[in-house]
């Protein structure tokens, strides 16, 4: 109801707005000129409102120490409770992927009963985070018990029981039929083989007696004898091979029809312990007050399992591992953490996670720039540019993507998402349409009911209350206003004022979609490039000086940012972290790293400052490779930048982030190093003593 009302305010509020202003010419603006807004504005990163020309015209490249690398730790991993170190088979009784959190907690505590240094060192990172916080006290009995009875309710559920029953059948005879099949398949070869070898001998045996001087010297009797020999050989190895394929033939489809059975009981059972996953989110959220690691990556796989329709394999800690590998030093070795009498060794690849982790959790305030685009694909305009909208019109409309049938609109700025939308078919008019929000089909549409003017709006308001769309059309719209930031320009004045300058990095969300890959920026490589004129011969530019706009056949001309006197075309090279490991240590080769291309014109008004930009190039000849409409001429582009100070550091919560920092800092001394003998591949690590008591 809270959210009704909300809309019904901003409703009324329009109303009032539009009887204010009835009697007075409208300017429409759709928000599409590309100047910074307020949500991308460099100034939110510290920098400037712009910068000149002067400034950044010498700007080639820069960067600042190479981030160090980790993996995302995705949810559907359970996050840093994947025993990542732990060999497939398991080891001992520790299982390399347990299947509820009670499995998982009561071998871990075991392995702390027991101070089971093997299993201990094992374990993951979450684990071993609970056991050094807990030191020598136990979990609250009462959680025990509750994770106990999930357990059971797992366990003897009867559906999942028979569904594991005909798995594990099905897998059985499986595993029996194919090793069948393999030794009729080495049989078959050998055979196939044989009358091969066989018949080369006949031709060979043929081919002697052709020869007079040869033919003296054997005995045809006996060559005859043993070409018939071996032709019997080859007949009945013939028969043996025919009997033999029609068995296989049989076995092979007796496989497939268990295959069959077994992805059917499969699917079932996948069907089945999504409902158990769905009930056990509570008992994983329970687990945060002592357990809160190992509870935060239960709670996000089971929710994502149980309610989650959608990929989700993306998702996971790259908003904490990216500022994380910024702003703290690169761990140096593994640490042997002493807590309450016991041992465990902490990794170089555990010591990232754990920091990756906190920083996910718990990350002090960020400054950020851009929205986050939630549309799956992106929609674009006839000249590839991402499109403020589309709109889809039809009572029955369920979406509204770049392939259905419908209109690319212009937004209003500020009016997508306040529960309606001012849309145009023109990037400026006096007469708007009003798209009224009705119902939600997707993260990157909603459901509307579109009325031709502000009057037939007006008009019609008090009906929306009742649920009456009597006035409109009802239909789809299709909002991309957040998929177009961020703005060129601000991200050109980052490079320069804060990996050139600052000699800081940022992160970017690389994927200008509804995915979000953030990764640590921290080198670029910039370059301008020619602009080809209006005139007769088509001249290009100096690369790197500003061209007046009267000079450029600009087919982004309606979209500059207001003032716009000048264009710039750049293109940019953008390094950045990548995710490698978790790994037991580190080399320099494994501190990944990959770069994006992105082209772009920068805007410059006529004091040759900074204004706006626009993604894509202008086409030339030149760099048609580079701008060409059918690639879209928006190409590559990142979706939001942000960035935390590095004087930050993670905030006060469940997570301990003492322990975590001084697991960290052991890390990094460099004095009375050992060596520790690794009880998997026979190598040995090197550490440091890190006492937490």
């Amino acid at each position: 109801m809270k959210n009704a009302s909300s809309l019904w305010g901003v409703l009324h509020g329009l109303l009032a707005i539009a009887a204010i202003s009835a009697c007075k010419p409208r300017s429409y603006n759709s928000g599409i000129y590309e100047a910074p807004g307020n949500a991308d504005k460099p100034e939110l990163f510290g920098l400037p409102s712009t910068m000149s020309w002067s400034q950044v015209k010498d700007l080639k490249s820069a960067e600042r120490q190479v981030p160090w690398t980790d993996t995302y730790w995705p949810l559907f991993e359970r996050g840093l409770a994947a025993r990542w170190a732990l060999p497939e088979g398991g080891q001992g009784e520790l299982n390399k992927v347990p299947e509820t959190p009670y499995q998982q907690i009561s071998q871990m505590l075991a392995a702390w009963e027991k101070n089971d240094k093997l299993q201990l060192n094992l374990l993951s990172p979450a684990e071993k985070y609970e056991l050094l916080k807990l030191g020598g006290n136990k979990p609250d009995a009462s959680l025990l018990a509750e994770l106990e009875a999930n357990e059971k309710k797992f366990q003897e559920s009867p559906q999942l029981k028979a569904f594991r029953d005909a798995i594990a059948g099905a897998t059985k005879q499986h595993q029996q039929l194919t090793q069948q099949a393999e030794q009729y398949l080495r049989e078959l070869n050998s055979l196939t083989s044989k009358v091969r070898d066989d018949s080369a001998s006949i031709l060979k045996i043929k081919a002697l007696l052709k020869d007079k001087t040869v033919r003296e010297k054997i005995n045809s009797q006996e060559a005859a004898q043993q070409i018939a020999s071996l032709q019997n050989s080859i007949v009945s190895n013939i028969s043996t091979i025919k009997l033999r394929q029609v068995a296989l033939d049989k076995l092979e489809a007796q496989i497939q029809e268990l295959t069959q059975k077994r992805d059917e009981a499969q699917t079932g059972y996948d069907k089945e312990l999504k409902s158990y996953q769905k009930d056990s989110v509570d008992v994983a959220r329970k687990m945060s007050n002592s357990l809160n690691m190992l509870s935060s990556s239960w709670e996000n796989y089971f929710s994502y399992s149980g309610n989650y329709s959608g990929a989700w394999d993306w998702m996971g800690h790259c908003h904490g591992w990216s500022p994380a590998s910024l702003n703290e030093a690169t761990p140096k070795h593994g640490v042997l953490a002493q807590r309450a009498g016991r041992e465990i060794f902490i990794s170089e690849g555990d010591i990232r996670g754990l920091l990756t982790k906190v920083y996910a959790d718990q990350a002090p305030s960020a400054k950020f720039a851009s929205q986050r685009c939630n549309n799956e694909k992106l929609i674009r305009d006839r000249l590839g540019r991402v499109a403020d909208g589309k709109l889809c019109l039809g009572d029955n409309k369920t979406r509204c993507n770049q392939s259905d049938s419908g209109e690319i609109v212009f937004i209003a700025a500020g009016q997508s998402q306040r529960g309606i939308s001012v849309i145009s078919s023109k990037i400026n008019d006096d007469n708007p349409r009003v798209a009224a929000w009705i119902g939600g089909t997707g993260e990157d549409a909603v459901q509307v009911v579109v009325y031709p003017d502000m009057a037939t709006f007006s008009k019609y308001l008090p009906n929306l209350r009742a649920k009456d769309y009597s006035g409109g059309q009802k239909g789809v719209l299709n909002i991309s206003l957040a998929c177009r930031d961020t703005n060129p320009m601000t991200l050109h004045m980052a490079l320069k004022g804060l990996i050139a300058d600052q000699k800081i990095g940022f992160v970017m969300d690389r994927t200008r979609t509804d995915q979000v890959w953030n990764q640590p920026v921290y080198k670029f490589e910039t370059t301008a490039l020619p602009i080809k004129k209006n005139d007769k011969e088509g001249t290009l530019s100096v690369a790197g000086e500003p061209v007046p706009v009267a000079q450029i056949d600009d087919l982004f001309r309606d979209y500059r940012a207001k003032g716009t006197a000048y264009l710039v075309q750049m293109k940019t090279k953008i390094f950045y972290g990548v995710e490698n490991g978790p790994r037991l240590i580190y080399r320099p080769a494994d501190e990944s790293f990959d770069v994006d291309t992105v082209v772009y014109t920068l805007e410059l008004d006529a004091n040759y400052n900074l204004i706006g930009g626009e993604w894509g190039l202008i086409p030339t000849r030149e760099n048609a490779r580079d701008s060409s409409l059918a690639a879209g001429r928006s190409g590559t582009a990142p979706d939001f930048l942000w960035l935390i100070d590095s004087k930050e550091k993670p905030t006060n919560g469940k997570l301990d982030y003492k322990i975590i920092d001084k697991l960290h800092r052991c890390s990094l001394e460099t004095n009375n190093l050992q060596k520790y003998p690794w009880p998997v591949g026979g190598i040995t690590l090197d550490y440091t003593v890190c006492n937490l008591d």
